[in-house]
């Protein structure tokens, strides 16, 4: 991975940030939208955002973090768009060939499947804050203070948040816990 706070000046700095974390901000934009065509157009709107950043010489401290603010910041315009409805209408969703299991077990890949329909169908059930606020602080690891600066709420929002979505959660999921 990137060391956060290197130099903008750096040969290939934008290569290794696409590079290192291309993946990661793809694999968020498909989770906020729920959508591979719509998350698509998000990652490279990311990424386009930074390369203009860099050839305007910014500097920032954590590129990475950036890189995720941005993203997450174009799902959440994307999604609150008032074509998004009418463009969803249309729309199947994910392409589950992006997912699909590499196993040769043909029975074990219909039932990763169909958990990742089901984990896939829970996601959209949340609120939109909900989804970003699981996502960030589940799947990419922030901080409850680090989601809150980022959705401009303190950080008891974040855990009421959290708390509401996991709870929604285990309940389309069917967990007891």
């Amino acid at each position: 991975m990137m060391t956060p706070g290197v130099a903008v000046g750096s040969e290939g700095l934008y290569e290794t940030l696409y590079s290192d974390n291309h993946a990661r901000i793809l694999r968020l934009c498909r989770l906020l939208v729920g959508n591979d065509q719509l998350a698509e157009e998000a990652a490279q709107d990311a990424f386009l955002k930074l390369h203009v950043a860099l050839r305007a010489g910014k500097e920032h401290p954590d590129w990475q973090r950036w890189l995720t603010r941005v993203a997450v910041n174009g799902c959440k315009d994307m999604r609150r768009g008032s074509w998004w409805k009418n463009w969803l209408r249309g729309d199947e969703g994910f392409d589950e060939s992006a997912y699909a299991d590499r196993g040769d077990d043909p029975e074990r890949m219909v039932l990763g499947r169909r958990e990742r329909l089901r984990i896939h169908g829970a996601l959209d059930r949340l609120t939109d804050r909900q989804r970003r606020v699981f996502i960030l602080r589940h799947l990419e690891g922030w901080s409850t203070e680090e989601v809150g600066e980022l959705l401009g709420v303190d950080a008891g929002t974040v855990k009421q948040h959290l708390f509401r979505a996991v709870e929604r959660l285990r309940r389309a999921l069917g967990s007891s816990r």
